[in-house]
Order: C-alpha cells, then sequence, then structure tokens
C-alpha cells in the first residue's frame, strides 16, 4: 500500500477526532456542525475556502454510462 502524506494523515486523523466529539447528534445538526469545523480547520492549514453562487449537478453519458459532474458557479457578474 503507498503510504498517505503526512499532511493528509494529519487531516484524516483530525477529521476522526472532530466526528468522535459530536457522536450523538442528530445528522442535520452533526453536518452543520462538521461543516462548521470543516472549514474552520482547513483555514487554519491556510486553505482559502471560497463561497460560490450556486452548485449544480449534471450527468455526462460516457462508454461505460453515465458520470455525475458538480459545477461551481461563483459569485458576480461573468464572464468567468
Amino acid at each position: 500500500m503507498t503510504p498517505i502524506a503526512p499532511e493528509i494523515q494529519s487531516l484524516l486523523d483530525w477529521e476522526k477526532r472532530v466526528g468522535e466529539q459530536h457522536v450523538g447528534l442528530d445528522v442535520p445538526r452533526l453536518r452543520k456542525v462538521l461543516l462548521e469545523e470543516h472549514d474552520r480547520e482547513l483555514r487554519r492549514r491556510g486553505v482559502v475556502v471560497e463561497q460560490v453562487a450556486a452548485v449544480a449537478e449534471h450527468h455526462v453519458p460516457v462508454a461505460a454510462g453515465e458520470i455525475r459532474v458538480r459545477v461551481y458557479t461563483p459569485s458576480g457578474a461573468g464572464p468567468h
């Protein structure tokens, strides 16, 4: 098995600890808390979390069936 990069392993370890801290929350509340925790941790690590105006899911036909594509539209007037 290929070793995991240390920065990825530290994020996985962090996610496990955070998940263990919030055991027992109902799913809607858990999703909100985890999103907030995740965004805060990524910013602490220097990752810029950009807000988007819209997210659209599409299905694109390919030779073996279809793939799901997610399109993020930035805020503001285009062209983008």
